[in-house]
This record gives C-alpha cells, structure tokens and sequence, in this order.
C-alpha cells in the first residue's frame, strides 16, 4: 500500500513537470505573447535630426574637363613699371647711400660720384658766365663811346658780335648741366638720385666702383613691386597645352598655403637655347609686397577647352580597399554606398567616368559613419 502511493506521487509530480516544459515551450516560440515587428532595412538606416545637421549634400553635374598643367617659374618685377639708373657719365662711386630691397622716395640721394667731366663742365659753367658778364659791359662802353663821337660803328659791333658769342657758350654750358642736374659741385661730385618710388630691385655699384656711361649696366634698378610678373618655364611636350588666357594657380614656398591668381596674358616664341623652354608671363598684383624678384614659383595652368563629364566635390570621394565610393542621397531613409570610376582629379573636383549620374546627389561632409554602418563596418 505504501508503494502504490509513492509511485502515484511520482506519476503525479511527472505530470506537472512536461505540463510546465510543454508551458514554456509556447512562450519561446512566442504563442502566448505578443510579437514585435523588427525594423525594416530603410528605417534601419535612416539619417537621424543630429546628423542630418552635420552632412552636407551637392549634386553631381555635367561640367567642362578641367586640365592641369604644373610648371615651375620665378617671381620678377614687372619691366613696365621699372626705372633703371644708369651713369651720365664717366668716374668714380665714392659712396653708396642705400641696399638692395630699400625702398626709396623719388629724388632720394642714391650714391655720390666723382668725374672729370663733371669739373670740366663746373668750370665751363664758371667761364661761360664771366665771359658774358664781360661782353655785356663791353657793348655798354662800345655803345657809349659811339654815342659820344668817340668810338668807331666797327668797335659797336665787334662788340655785340662778342656778347652773342657769350650768350651762345653759356646756353650750351647750361644745357650741358641740365643733363647732369642742378647740383654740380666744384670738385666735380655728382648726386645720383632716384627718379621714381620704389623698392631698389637690382644694385650693381660699391663705393670705389669705376663706371662709364657705355656699360650695359645699370647703378640701380627701381620698382614699385605693387604689380609683379612670374615667368613659368613651358618644356617643348607642353606648349599646346598652355595658351594666353588661360587661368594660373601661383605657390611659393614661403606661403604654401597661398594662391596667388592671375592670367596668362604672354607667351615667348623663342625656346632658351639652355634650358630648352619657352616661357610664359603672368601678371600678379603683389598686395602686401608678399611676392619678391627671384622666389620660385609653382604655376599651375588650367583650361577647360576639352570634352565635359560628371563632377562632383572632391570630398564626397571615399577610398577603401583601393577603390572609390560615394554616398549617394535620395532622402534621409534611401541612401546608399556607390562605387565609382574616377576619370581625374582637378584641384577640389573629381570627374566621374562612371557609377554616377548627372543630377544625382551624394554626401560630402560627415558620411564616412554611414559608410562603415551600410558596409557593415
């Protein structure tokens, strides 16, 4: 009797146990409780408020092909806005009052020099004056004389005949200063004095130098450096490439960071029989006096005179795994990452052989998060 009851117990406690399993079995297979719907893939990846603040979204168009030519080229003052110093005469620099890079005032002293010729003609100046000075009483004295029976008509104009000749000598000794200046001192020193303002550009003399006026050279050269040429070296494979016109990026490396823009406005026709280049001018205004004679320079040259294609910013472009994607943008929940074929990059624009089309737009700032979350990063 006692065994029949424990084995009832066992049955019993049995039952309860598969009921209970069988219990919790509808509950994971989610028969006895409300479902949840997971969310869909668009919704998934929709661009939330936060977000959608810090993207910034352009379209792709078609546009002419940029072409882009790096030269190399040197800053030089422009040759139409220069005044070059030559010597009027032969002697010797005895001073020297300013340097190369100077700025100076128009009429400044520049350098004192001693010449011979220059004593000569102070002396000339000298002589002519005191020989018309003589003439001129003695056509007072012959007019006199002749007046009062004492004097001869022939001694009257012997006399003015002299006076003409002393007028003529001291107009040719004072055209002859006029073309050294006014401050011709006795011991034949000459000032040499700027003619324009400006900054002292090229300075070829030292105190002690000897000069003559047939050198090729000049003392100084002066500009005012507010409009300066760079002159860009063309090698013979690139001259079709470069036309007057055409648009030109200027750097220097001592301001990196700097674009100075400007035109092609000359090209040489004859190549440097050296180097083997032709060379190209760009006019620049120097704001600042930034740019100085001889800095080098890196010219890029563009055009857009070839076939047109998709473009779209530069910084829309991402690369992973070697090649290019973008982000393209329907609205905040259709996006999707594109892989394209780059045809070149130009400055901050990339052309799109292909995986693009015109009108479509794409992600240019802040996309690399929805790049990893859509690749699965």
């Amino acid at each position: 009797m006692n065994y029949f009851n424990i084995a009832r117990r066992q049955v019993l406690l049995a039952t309860a146990f598969l009921l209970l399993l069988a219990s919790c079995k509808k509950k994971e297979g989610g028969e006895s409780t409300p479902s949840v719907s997971a969310p869909s893939e668009a919704e998934k990846h929709c661009i939330s408020d936060t977000l959608m603040t810090k993207i910034q979204i352009d379209s792709a168009r078609v546009e002419p092909i940029k072409d882009e030519l790096s030269l190399s080229g040197e800053v030089s003052f422009n040759a139409d806005r220069i005044a070059r110093v030559v010597p009027l005469t032969s002697g010797q620099v005895l001073e020297v009052k300013v340097g190369l890079g100077d700025f100076v005032q128009k009429g400044q002293l520049l350098a004192v020099l001693r010449s011979g010729e220059i004593a000569g003609t102070f002396h000339d100046i000298v002589t002519t004056d005191a020989d018309l000075a003589t003439a001129e009483r003695n056509v007072k004295n012959s007019e006199s004389l002749f007046k009062s029976g004492l004097g001869s008509e022939r001694d009257l104009t012997q006399a003015k005949n002299e006076l003409a000749k002393a007028q003529s000598n001291v107009t040719r000794a004072r055209d002859v200063q006029s073309v050294y200046g006014s401050d011709l001192q006795r011991n034949g020193t000459i000032p040499v004095k700027a003619p324009i303002s400006g900054f002292i550009v090229e300075k070829n003399i030292a105190a002690g130098t000897q000069v003559r006026p047939d050198n090729a050279g000049s003392l100084f050269t002066i500009s005012d450096l507010q409009e300066v040429w760079v002159l860009a070296n063309i090698f013979e494979q690139d001259i079709s490439r470069v036309r007057q016109g055409y648009e030109a990026h200027v750097t220097t490396l001592a301001y990196p960071n700097k674009v100075f823009k400007g035109k092609i406005d000359k090209i040489g026709n004859v190549l440097d029989p050296n180097s083997k280049v032709l060379q190209a001018r760009i006019r620049l205004q120097n704001t600042g006096n930034l740019l100085k004679p001889e800095m080098f320079t890196t010219v890029k040259v563009l055009n857009t005179e070839g076939s047109s294609a998709v473009a779209i910013p530069s910084s829309a472009v991402l690369m992973d795994g070697g090649k290019h994607f973008v982000v393209a943008f329907k609205d905040r929940c259709h996006i999707e990452v594109r892989e394209v074929e780059i045809l070149k990059n130009v400055e901050n624009k990339t052309y799109i052989r292909s995986g693009l089309q015109a009108g479509e737009k794409v992600i240019t700032k802040s996309q690399l998060l929805l790049f990893n979350e859509l690749r699965g990063g």
